[in-house]
């Protein structure tokens, strides 16, 4: 089977993109900047300096250049179709002007709430995922889970960063289905 083809961006040297088929992982070696397009994107931007919660307190080395890497990803996300994943509440959302959770007035650019405890990983963790270019009802299915979770504490920062292999191959999923870049629309149409 012939997967079509998903650049990752923004991933850990260690990440477990690296071991999907059908993945172009782009890391600190290779940089997310060198993108050059074509394919879909599940993107990964660095959150600190955009959450809702610990934005006062991040203090990455070039803040500016940290969250200008957020606003990228977006704009790469929008061009070429496929998602975004950030906490819920990301500040990058009312930066960009994206579409929260409950506003549903584009089929093509929406946001999606869930947590990724539902995904296996060890707490519920709040997320927002910005999906481009694909319509709700190609949305990959989410497997939602009702159980009780721990936290975060304890985890170190590598654990409370990683992606569960099955959110991993449900953005993947996701980001395989879209249609179109929005670049490529107008008025609706697809052109």
């Amino acid at each position: 089977m012939n997967l079509r083809e998903v650049a990752v961006l923004c991933v850990s040297g260690r990440s477990i993109y690296k071991h999907q088929p059908g993945v172009l992982a782009y890391d600190k070696n290779l940089d997310a900047k060198n993108f050059s397009g074509g394919m879909p994107v599940v993107a990964h931007p660095p959150c600190r300096c955009w959450s809702y919660y610990l934005a006062s307190q991040a203090r990455p080395k070039d803040r500016s250049a940290e969250m200008a890497l957020g606003v990228w990803c977006v704009e790469q996300v929008m061009k070429h179709g496929g998602v975004l994943e950030h906490p819920a509440r990301s500040l990058l959302w009312d930066a960009c002007k994206l579409p929260k959770p409950a506003d549903l007035g584009d089929p093509f650019l929406y946001t999606v709430y869930i947590e990724q405890g539902w995904f296996g990983f060890g707490s519920r963790k709040p997320t927002w995922v910005l999906v481009s270019g694909v319509p709700p009802a190609e949305l990959a299915p989410i497997g939602f889970r009702l159980q009780a979770f721990g936290t975060t504490k304890g985890m170190t920062s590598f654990q409370r960063s990683r992606t569960s292999s099955e959110m991993a191959s449900w953005l993947l999923d996701t980001a395989r289905k879209t249609w179109f870049s929005l670049q490529g629309r107008r008025n609706g149409i697809v052109l």
